[in-house]
């Protein structure tokens, strides 16, 4: 069956203050329906800002999750 997969860490902590941070936290949403070649990049917080993508919230991450639903 299709699915979707999400990972993500629940908050940006730098090693060099060693505490948590209010930053953007990188995330993977895997969608089993799409095939592609990917990015080729490591699961980081540099590299998921160098996509350039950036989801501002919550609700703009739940309504990416949930489109076209599974079926």
């Amino acid at each position: 069956e299709p699915f979707r997969l999400v990972v993500a860490m629940d908050h940006y902590t730098p090693i060099s203050t060693r505490t948590h941070a209010s930053l953007p936290v990188p995330m993977i949403l895997f969608d089993s329906r799409k095939s592609g070649a990917g990015s080729n990049l490591n699961y980081n917080e540099k590299n998921a800002e160098s996509t350039g993508i950036l989801i501002e919230n919550g609700q703009e991450f739940f309504k990416k999750l949930v489109e076209k639903g599974i079926s």
